[in-house]
């Protein structure tokens, strides 16, 4: 038998897959090829679906902690026992304090489903939660000032591109179906320019590529309008007609002349020039932006900045043009259930965790669908947190770096042994991940676990929906989508209404109507109403940028554990320039310790040019005991704007382990 499914993974490709079932297990799993996006083929993450659900390492019975935190020593106890056990600590928190109470739900998935907890929390006096984001938010608050909406044309029109900009994506590797993309519209004549401090896989497939010095985009995208206004490039038409504050952003630019540019940037002028030629030469023009760009300190204000050129060439709302950063175009997925939040909330921002946690005294925290100890800044205060928390619960799949400091760990179900609903952030179209067998063993989904819980404190069970067929149906009702959960099993939904170009109708749903060069929002943000390269003060105390990147093998920490993976990662290796190394007497495959005055980590030396001077990156996600999570050496720090978490403003120094 084959069902209809998707992997709802924090990912851009958000694939359609067909599952093979044979005696109640999933025995295969291909893509879709009714998604034209995604055009039937997978990554190695969903083929390695099965390892992952039906491997050694997930989680199969509810667990206490016998040890100390961190040990991983826990033994097998009933589900009786475990959630007699949170609820007796919820009711005593409560009376405390309920905002001595953590729930932190983080992006594991991208489903609809998990909203449910909300049924939950909403019922009890109160509690602590997160805000921000860890992922992208920066550079949609950026996009949504620009341009009114986070959409972009379809995927599959970068086909007809005549130049493409990649611009910090490495789309060979996390969003592979977009670069099969990028090769058809190669083959049809169109140029590829990639700007990037590392020389990724995808900019080795460049016509151009140019190696930036890392954290001074914006003064090259300014110094590309400049350059263009001041020879009479741009498309002064279109400016007239559709945007809005453009003087004023001419007259701020004046400053980013040539030179200015590519002294910052360590760009030669012929490397500059040589982008303006080809998308000026060369239309329909489309950029694509990548998210580790605006994981800065200035990363909203580049986004910007970056976003102005396509408008600036009038390749805005035509086929093949286009500024490409998120596509939230597919209809938006309410939860059919109205919470009403409780009067005693109080948020902690995502980047500053360990020291949220500290300084509002949380006494215990709920996790689910996360890896704070792995994914967020600060890896030590976080574990200095958890260790002085009283009561940790996790949900998971697997034993997570955070789950060793749990007091109870709670088996989760995994994809597919559930329903659910989700939607890209880079296609248009709604998918179903449909539910192929039971739970493994114990396994119970989140939504079981809270109506036991609610249950045991005698809240309404009826707030938190069974995980059934009946939920989809009644998701999608409520996001007046005219399908049902049958139809989806079908095909993956896309809109009747969808129109693949995106603003073809040249209407802006900002303040003005218009694009936006000049945006008075951004006040609320307390930043310039007209992008600009400040707020970029850096500790030069470490000489060395240090970049960490999504390889194509895992999302974020996910897939770490999975023997298949680890087999093709190896150990945590860092790639550092052949010249760096020669000073520090540094030879490829030897131990390095990474440092600043926040933390150590070690990786392996790869010697290599695909690294600027000054530059090193390792990858991101690592396990704990690998000893090279880049996290470890982060401070908290908040985006210039759209609460988004800083990662790539972080200088560091090595030697030789």
């Amino acid at each position: 038998m084959k069902i209809r499914s998707g992997c709802p993974r924090d990912c851009y490709s958000g694939c359609s897959l067909i599952l093979e079932i044979e005696d109640g297990r999933i025995k295969n799993i291909d893509g879709d090829p009714l998604n034209r996006a995604t055009q039937g083929l997978i990554c190695i993450k969903g083929k390695s679906y099965l390892e992952r659900n039906y491997g050694k390492q997930r989680l199969r019975y509810p667990l206490k902690r016998i040890g100390k935190r961190g040990e991983n020593n826990f033994k097998r106890i009933v589900w009786e026992e475990a959630i007699s056990e949170i609820c007796d600590n919820i009711e005593n928190y409560q009376k405390y304090s309920p905002r001595s109470i953590l729930f932190y739900k983080g992006s594991g998935e991208i489903g609809t489903v998990s909203k449910g907890a909300y049924g939950f929390w909403n019922q009890l006096n109160g509690y602590t939660t997160t805000y921000g984001d860890l992922c992208f938010s920066a550079g949609v608050e950026a996009t949504i000032q620009t341009y009114g909406r986070a959409i972009h044309n379809a995927p599959w029109d970068i086909e007809n591109a005549k130049s493409i900009l990649v611009w910090g994506k490495n789309t060979a590797e996390t969003n592979f179906q977009e670069m099969l993309l990028i090769k058809k519209a190669k083959s049809n004549g169109a140029k590829l320019i990639v700007i990037d401090p590392v020389k990724t896989k995808t900019a080795k497939e460049a016509d151009i590529y140019i190696q930036i010095e890392p954290e001074t985009d914006i003064y090259l995208a300014l110094g590309i309008a400049n350059y263009i206004l001041n020879n009479n490039l741009a498309d002064l038409d279109f400016i007239s007609k559709y945007t809005y504050g453009f003087e004023e952003f001419k007259k701020s630019i004046k400053n980013y002349d040539i030179d200015l540019v590519t002294e910052k940037c360590k760009i030669s002028k012929a490397e500059f020039e040589s982008i303006i030629k080809i998308i000026c030469n060369n239309k329909p023009f489309k950029l694509i932006c990548g998210l580790g760009i605006q994981r800065r300190k200035n990363g909203g204000q580049t986004v910007r900045a970056i976003s102005l050129i396509p408008a600036i060439l009038g390749s805005i709302g035509i086929r093949g043009g286009g500024f490409n950063y998120a596509n939230l175009s597919a209809p938006k997925l309410i939860w059919p259930i109205k919470y009403e939040t409780p009067k005693d909330v109080d948020y902690i921002h995502v980047a500053e965790l360990g020291k949220g946690i500290k300084e509002k005294n949380i006494k215990m925290a709920f996790i689910q669908a996360a890896n704070p100890v792995i994914s967020n800044p600060d890896t030590i205060e976080i574990i200095d947190a958890f260790n002085n928390m009283e009561f940790v619960v996790v949900i998971d799949n697997y034993m997570s770096a955070t789950a060793k400091y749990a007091d109870i760990v709670l088996p989760a179900a995994a994809t597919f042994e559930y329903f659910d609903i989700f939607k890209s952030y880079w296609h248009p179209y709604v998918i179903l991940i449909d539910k192929a067998h039971e739970p493994l063993d114990e396994c119970k989904h989140e939504s079981e676990i809270y109506r036991m819980m609610a249950s045991k404190l005698k809240l309404e069970v009826d707030l938190i929906p069974a995980n059934n067929e009946e939920l989809i149906n009644r998701i999608l009702e409520a996001s007046n989508i005219n399908a049902t959960i049958d139809d989806l099993r079908k095909v993956p939904f896309l809109d009747q209404n969808y129109n693949e170009i995106a603003f073809e109708d040249k209407h802006f749903n900002t303040v003005t109507g218009k694009i936006q060069f000049k945006s008075k929002t951004m006040k609320k943000w307390k930043q310039s109403v007209i992008p600009e390269a400040s707020g970029m003060e850096t500790n030069n105390e470490y000489p060395f940028n240090i970049i960490s990147y999504h390889s194509y093998e895992k999302i974020n920490s996910q897939y770490s554990d999975i023997d298949r993976i680890r087999k093709i990662t190896g150990a945590p290796k860092v790639l550092i320039n052949e010249m760096d190394a020669e000073e520090k007497g540094i030879l490829n495959d030897d131990k390095v310790l990474i440092y600043n005055a926040n933390g150590s980590i070690t990786a392996t030396a790869y010697l290599t040019n695909d690294v600027k001077r000054g530059t090193i990156s390792i990858p991101f996600g690592y396990l704990l005991e690998d000893g090279a999570n880049v996290n470890t050496l982060l401070k908290p720090q908040i985006t210039d704007i759209g609460n988004g978490t800083v990662f790539h403003s972080l200088r560091v120094d090595f030697k030789k382990y």
